[in-house]
């Protein structure tokens, strides 16, 4: 499933490039956001075995980039963010990279400040999961005490979903954008944890929860002169 996708991100990656290059926009513009999600039921099992909660939201860094194609509004999000806690001698850490591709729709809010839109968008998601465990063991001053007596436990889970937004962009003349959206990760499949070949059933139930994203960049005139097609 994981070589899966990172060939899917290639192919679209490099989709995406080619267009990029055709309309002179910039492949990716900076993007923060934050993700909402119900870790309720996880915790309870980690402090059940000792491990500190995780806690949330999870702060998501990234890229966010818009294209046309067929005679659509297309876009995409690439971004990755992290949780950790610690108690005593164990550690527990959870990392998530998400990856969506959408199309949108975009209306001018007024006639007096035509630099101003809003849009809506939906599309599908795809993200990865991963749960490092760690217990730190009496001895572990070198690395050969580390190599013979291992105790890290890494899982791995994926998820597909649908991801309606909506949201306001102010943008003048591609060089400045800053746009503000809220959305919700509907995670309609979520598969078991792996861990090597073993695959294990455990919370959370799903990646479901409510997303903030907020994009700002900057283009110097003379790259934002070039882009006249996706005007």
């Amino acid at each position: 499933m994981r070589k899966w996708l990172v060939l899917s991100a290639v192919v679209v990656l490099s989709a995406v490039s080619v267009l990029a290059q055709e309309t002179g926009r910039p492949l990716f513009e900076p993007a923060s956001g934050t993700f909402y999600l119900d870790f309720s039921d996880l915790n309870a099992l980690l402090r059940a075995n000792d491990f500190a909660p995780l806690a949330t939201p999870i702060f998501l860094t990234g890229g966010w980039t818009r294209f046309a194609l067929w005679g659509l509004s297309m876009g995409m999000t690439i971004a990755e963010g992290a949780t950790g806690a610690e108690r005593a001698s164990k550690r527990a850490h959870l990392t998530l990279f998400y990856f969506s591709l959408f199309t949108d729709d975009r209306r001018a809010l007024s006639e007096a400040v035509p630099y101003l839109q809003g849009f809506i968008s939906g599309g599908l998601g795809v993200g990865t999961a991963t749960l490092l465990l760690e217990q730190r063991a009496a001895d572990e001053r070198t690395l050969e005490a580390a190599i013979q007596n291992p105790h890290d436990t890494l899982l791995r889970r994926t998820f597909f979903s649908l991801v309606p937004r909506a949201g306001i962009e102010f943008s003048v003349a591609d060089i400045i954008t800053a746009r503000l959206s809220l959305g919700y990760i509907w995670s309609f499949w979520s598969g078991p944890w792996e861990r090597f070949a073993e695959k294990i059933s455990g919370p959370p139930k799903s990646f479901d929860g409510f997303l903030i994203e907020f994009t700002f960049a900057y283009r110097p005139r003379k790259e934002a002169d070039t882009d006249s097609r996706f005007r």
